[in-house]
């Protein structure tokens, strides 16, 4: 299976100029955690729902643009790489969601949450060792 057919093609970005409680709302509403910063076509970044936790919310400075806090190395994928090749993008980067891009253009979102779709349990179950922190 390919990434396509399971990437959420609904993205909701952002220009670098918004701010960063604008950014935590449109997550909240969204119930999305991370938002593609874009300037035109291009792809610029990604902030997360982390990045504004570690870096906002816990210096006490939310009145900044998310242009100061954005991931400028996004980790994307194409839409025709593998369900494994998106899955090891995201062992080897610990993360739970890739940006889709074809010529430098976004055109989806693939997250952790969209992998059982591809009706792989074990494939799943590996990267969600690999990835999330061990609490034992």
């Amino acid at each position: 299976m390919r990434v396509r057919d399971l990437m959420n093609p609904d993205v909701i970005t952002c220009p670098p100029s918004t701010g960063i409680a604008e950014v935590a709302r449109t997550m909240k509403v969204r119930n999305i955690g991370m938002i593609p910063v874009i300037e035109g076509d291009r792809l610029l970044g990604v902030v997360t729902d982390r990045d504004i936790t570690t870096r906002c919310v816990a210096s006490g400075n939310i009145d900044r643009p998310v242009a100061e806090v954005l991931h400028g190395e996004a980790v994307c994928v194409s839409p025709d790489a593998t369900v494994e090749e998106a899955a090891r993008a995201m062992v080897e980067y610990k993360i739970r969601r890739l940006c889709v891009t074809q010529d430098g253009r976004i055109l989806g979102i693939l997250s952790l949450d969209d992998l059982p779709r591809a009706g792989q349990p074990e494939l799943v179950a590996e990267v969600l060792r690999q990835i999330l922190p061990d609490r034992g």
